[in-house]
């Protein structure tokens, strides 16, 4: 074979070689859009508005994290192993995303089952959030988790409010937006049922000779004479 022949044939291989990657990527791309859709949500993991389970594991400061002890504000959990290749991507947006929202909610990271994996990754992304050890992938079986990056927002009760696969820091605002959206919904709703009770306690009324006697029931023993 000519040595032009021979280039023209590794020209071809590296052209089919680049369309390969691009539909792999593509096709990458297209299931972390699936899994973050609302129909995927309802399927992958546990199921939204149900109370996430207990847990408790060892950090990779070696500190116990409990999840009781996280109660009183919302928590991103992130299932992320440490050779994983969108895991990795999604580490330094969501060093981005913790660091903004240091006040707003905890960040727990499960990792792998090898504390010194687990501080690498740690170190190599200059976490500042927990990133725990998980033996036999026994976190990832309690919360139904099958692919990673995987994340669960879960409110200051313990309620599963958003999860899914995601790939970037604008999906993490995404549906950090609709935890915080629902939580101030809530407090609408209580508020509003408050002042309803408070305003409209059922009175009993009387007919009387000098004309309508009023008892407020929920004030016993005051009485209103209107005439």
């Amino acid at each position: 074979m000519s040595p032009a022949w021979q280039a023209l044939v590794i020209a071809l291989w590296l052209v089919v070689l680049v369309q390969v990657a691009l539909l792999l990527a593509l096709y990458r791309q297209v299931g972390i859009v699936y899994l973050g859709s609302r129909s995927a949500r309802a399927r992958d993991g546990l199921d939204l508005l149900r109370e996430a389970p207990e847990w408790e594991a060892d950090d990779h400061r070696g500190a116990r994290v409990r999840s009781a002890n996280l109660r009183g504000r919302p928590l991103l959990l992130v299932f992320a192993e440490p050779n994983c290749g969108p895991c990795q991507q999604l580490m330094p947006e969501l060093k981005s995303f913790a660091d903004r929202h240091r006040e707003d909610l905890s960040v727990v990271v499960v990792g792998a089952a090898d504390d010194r994996v687990n501080r690498q990754m740690a170190d190599r992304y200059l976490l500042d959030s927990p990133v725990v050890s998980q033996v036999d992938r026994s976190l990832a079986s309690l919360f139904n988790v099958s692919a990673t990056p995987f994340i669960y927002f879960i409110d200051s009760q313990g309620v599963v409010r958003e999860k899914g696969i995601v790939n970037g820091q604008e999906q993490l605002e995404e549906k950090f937006q609709v935890v915080k959206e629902d939580g101030n919904d809530r407090g609408s709703r209580s508020s509003s049922r408050g002042n309803v009770g408070a305003n409209s306690r059922p009175k009993e009324v009387l007919q009387a000779d000098d004309g309508l006697v009023v008892r407020d029931s929920g004030e016993l023993g005051r009485w209103r004479v209107s005439g």
